[in-house]
């Protein structure tokens, strides 16, 4: 079933899947589902191996916002990696298959050297910018070292950020969780034992999370809400 706005009562839920980027169409959705009165709770289906930063901490403040009005519970697909996972830390409860790819707590940027390729070719780069920092670093050339730093305090900064979600929302100490600082991947039989997701199972165990836990009626309709 497909509805958005209605008069009887819901659970509503929303799908996040594929490369997650700040989608506009998919926050407004997300906003006006907060202001919903007919849903009475909210299953986010996570689907993902990641995406931008920016576009999972944009998912995760308006989730937030939806949960101080009514319950959000998060069940993890095949992959919650990376962007997944600040996906599911909005929710109050975590539900994930036991074979779930989830974890990869960190910040990475990558970028190609063609410099020799070109050379190879008899293509040459010329550029003329305001200061050295400009641009950089950049895939015609190999980077040096006041490029690297920028790039590396920029990543040491999103993953603090990052960090500090994982040890708010789930209650544990990064360093307590063997790898979870050098960014590996768990299994979610893993990561319930490492108190990264709280319980195995699919969609059935989200909806009774809601109805035990939350009060509300399991008699409720689930309706997938998609972006305009």
């Amino acid at each position: 079933k497909l509805m958005e706005l209605g008069t009887s009562k819901q659970i509503a839920r929303v799908s996040i899947e594929g490369m997650i980027t700040e989608n506009r169409d998919q926050l407004r959705m997300l906003n006006r589902l907060a202001e919903a009165k007919n849903v009475e709770g909210v299953i986010v289906f996570v689907n993902s191996p990641g995406g931008t930063t920016t576009g999972g901490e944009a998912i995760y403040e308006e989730l937030r916002k939806i949960a101080e009005k009514k319950p959000v519970v998060a069940q993890f697909g095949t992959v919650a990696a990376s962007a997944g996972y600040i996906v599911g830390l909005a929710a109050d409860h975590i539900v994930s298959r036991g074979n779930t790819i989830t974890g990869s707590v960190g910040v990475l940027m990558q970028w190609p050297e063609v410099g020799d390729l070109l050379s190879k070719v008899g293509v040459k780069m010329n550029e003329v910018k305001s200061g050295e920092l400009k641009a950089a670093p950049s895939i015609f050339a190999p980077a040096d070292q006041p490029s690297l730093g920028v790039v590396r305090e920029m990543i040491d900064d999103g993953f603090r950020w990052f960090a500090s979600l994982v040890e708010t929302r789930r209650g544990i100490k990064i360093a307590d969780v063997p790898g979870l600082e050098q960014g590996r991947i768990f299994s979610g039989r893993e990561a319930v034992a490492k108190k990264l997701v709280d319980e195995i199972g699919g969609e059935p165990e989200a909806q009774r999370w809601l109805e035990e836990k939350r009060g509300v009626d399991k008699e409720l309709s689930i309706i997938d809400w998609q972006p305009a």
